[in-house]
């Protein structure tokens, strides 16, 4: 979240996808790893928790299941949640946040109450999988999924700053430059250049 925060602020859509890629293919690797796990050594599970019958391992042991599939739907809506909180879709944040603990976790729950205790726990799946559904389809339909701006590579500098690039003026010489190209105002310009010089020598000296 913290990453994908900075890459928005610094309109660096590329490094955006590409945490956001690592973040879907290691998070769900570890999830799904983890859910198969605990599904197949479910009956040992409910014995470390005290349930001695037979017919509490195997309630438990579904329950235990049910849990580990929602978990896969679930790693999706955890994850759109942080990263729309990252790129400032606050509503979007919301409205998941809204339907997967509150709305269809209660529509599912007073559904699945009138079904047998050993389907009940289907209620969390159930609500898990259509918030999925819903936000997917919601994103799709307005074409922007990943709620980020028009690209706008074109209007984004980026500078380097090592050990031994101890020229600051270039740099500043580089910012005016592109503050000419964008038309900037002289007041806009100016207290862009301060912050560079105070920022880079705030580097060097430290």
């Amino acid at each position: 979240q913290p990453m994908v925060s900075t890459y928005y602020a610094e309109h660096n859509r590329s490094d955006i996808k590409e945490t956001l890629r690592l973040s879907v293919t290691y998070g769900f690797s570890l999830i799904l790893v983890l859910s198969l796990a605990s599904a197949v050594f479910a009956p040992f599970i409910c014995r470390f928790f005290g349930m001695t019958e037979v017919d509490a391992i195997q309630l438990g042991s579904r329950a235990i299941r049910i849990y580990c599939i929602a978990n896969l739907p679930a790693f999706f809506n955890i994850l759109a949640c942080n990263y729309y909180q990252s790129v400032n879709a606050m509503r979007m944040t919301y409205l998941i946040n809204l339907a997967r603990t509150f709305v269809f976790m209660l529509l599912f729950s007073f559904i699945f109450a009138f079904s047998t205790i050993q389907w009940f726990w289907l209620s969390w799946l159930a609500a898990e999988g259509l918030t999925l559904v819903c936000w997917l389809v919601y994103g799709l339909r307005r074409r922007n999924l990943l709620y980020l701006p028009d690209d706008e590579a074109d209007k984004v500098l980026h500078l380097t700053l090592d050990n031994s690039n101890t020229d600051i003026q270039a740099m500043l010489d580089q910012s005016n430059a592109f503050f000419e190209e964008h038309n900037a105002n002289a007041k806009q310009s100016y207290f862009a250049c301060m912050a560079v010089e105070e920022i880079c020598g705030a580097i060097m000296l430290n």
